[in-house]
């Protein structure tokens, strides 16, 4: 009986032998490390930097020649008008403006300038004091701006950086703007040379 035994154990420590050479089972068995965050361990290729404030991010936004100031152009510029553009010796600078015609064309960020009623002139959620209070004068010196043109007897428009989103809108917005306006449709030659020089 014990000769048995001793061969049946023999036999099962084969087995055991076989199943572990071919893989089917593990030993020692295999536990799944945990999972902690993805660390870089190479710090000439990354670094950690500070996120942006606001401040920062709006100081990275520039303030001449944007593309809704470029998509207004080009509308005028299909009327065949002509124009010269950030006019510094009118008031506010317009970002289009003839002289001669007194007509002068302000493109404004819906942020920047409080577009009432607009999803774009959302309202900042940190440093409120600051931004309301800044927000509140960038709208007070527009108006004033905008009286000051009149006074010289300048037609003024505001396009809206909205507007400028679609191609419709904007288009009916500046031909609406000129229909009231005295105005002949120049010749390419004429209207390149009056960009040129200046209105």
């Amino acid at each position: 009986g014990n000769l048995s035994s001793v061969i049946g154990f023999s036999r099962l420590q084969v087995e055991v032998s076989q199943l572990h050479h071919s893989r089917l089972i593990r030993w020692p068995p295999q536990t799944t490390p945990l999972r902690g965050p993805k660390v870089h361990h190479n710090p000439g290729h990354y670094r950690l930097r500070e996120p942006l404030t606001r401040s920062q991010m709006m100081a990275r936004i520039r303030s001449k020649n944007t593309l809704p100031e470029v998509r207004t152009r080009a509308a005028v510029h299909a009327l065949g008008l002509r124009y010269r553009v950030h006019v510094e010796d009118l008031p506010g600078k317009p970002d289009l403006a003839n002289k001669t015609s007194r007509w002068a064309i302000f493109v404004h960020g819906c942020f920047w300038h409080s577009h009432e009623g607009c999803q774009l002139a959302s309202k900042p959620r940190s440093n409120t004091a600051y931004w309301s209070e800044k927000l509140v004068r960038n709208r007070e010196r527009d108006i004033l701006h905008q009286q000051a043109l009149r006074d010289l007897g300048y037609k003024v428009l505001t396009v809206w950086e909205c507007e400028t989103r679609n191609e419709g809108t904007l288009r009916d917005a500046v031909a609406g703007f000129f229909a009231g306006l005295p105005q002949r449709r120049q010749a390419p030659d004429q209207m390149l040379d009056g960009l040129e020089r200046g209105a």
